[in-house]
């Protein structure tokens, strides 16, 4: 080929395409029983320095058949996938901002699914260090998202950790990747 220095020949081996860059993000699903322990699962994805929005893209799509197989399992999952609208990190609090998924998984909504749905969007967020609270949204209304899920949003300009009140396993914070 004119132009990039060596010239393929008919029949002769393929170039091989130059290896894409990755980024390897943790997401923290629920494994085993009903009130099984959080798990992280190791995932990749092209490289960005926007790693907590791959990170919560990639638990947004749920565990993969192989994932699940293991005993994985997760309130998100293929129809959930591509709902995160937004994520950002200020002054230690992160904030995520969906589409309203409430149709999607309704069941989500009781005591013990809210506090399954919190652990693991909180594990997968807070597993950066500058994460130590976290506010979630639907469509920029934080009220919607945790009267959703039964219970009081933070108040504006206030934040909170609705895990370490929900869910047995969770006794300290996530360990930072």
């Amino acid at each position: 080929a004119v132009g990039c220095g060596t010239a393929a020949t008919p029949g002769g081996p393929a170039t091989p395409a130059p290896a894409k860059a990755t980024t390897a993000v943790k997401v923290y699903f629920h494994k085993g029983t009903a009130d099984g322990q959080i798990a992280a699962v190791t995932r990749t994805v092209p490289r960005t320095s926007a790693v907590a929005t791959a990170a919560l893209s990639q638990l947004l799509a749920g565990p993969t058949a192989a994932e699940r197989g293991a005993g994985y399992w997760s309130w998100f999952s293929g129809k959930t996938a591509g709902m995160l609208n937004s994520a950002r990190i200020s002054g230690g609090v992160g904030y995520a901002d969906f589409r309203d998924f409430r149709a999607v998984i309704p069941n989500a909504s009781t005591s013990a699914g809210s506090a399954a749905l919190l652990a693991q969007l909180d594990h997968t967020f807070m597993q950066f260090p500058s994460v130590t609270k976290t506010v979630y949204s639907f469509n920029g209304d934080v009220a919607a998202f945790y009267e959703w899920l039964q219970l009081v949003p933070p108040a504006p300009g206030l934040t909170t950790t609705v895990n370490v009140f929900f869910h047995k396993n969770i006794d300290s914070p996530p360990v930072a990747v």
